[in-house]
């Protein structure tokens, strides 16, 4: 059996905000928004999306 990562997902405050720096940083792209949910997904489908979670607390 193989284990592979398909998604990481970091709770913020801002996931708009937060998708322009990681995006820039990593090269990944927006995929999807859903609800407090955004999607971001690497372009070359070689890493796990990243999902970042909208939360109230710090």
């Amino acid at each position: 059996m193989s284990l592979h990562l398909t998604s990481i997902v970091l709770d913020c405050q801002d996931p708009p905000k937060l998708s322009e720096f990681w995006g820039a940083a990593i090269g990944y792209k927006t995929a999807s928004v859903h609800q407090q949910y955004l999607v971001l997904t690497d372009p070359a489908q070689n890493g796990p999306a990243l999902i970042l979670q909208a939360v109230t607390e710090r």
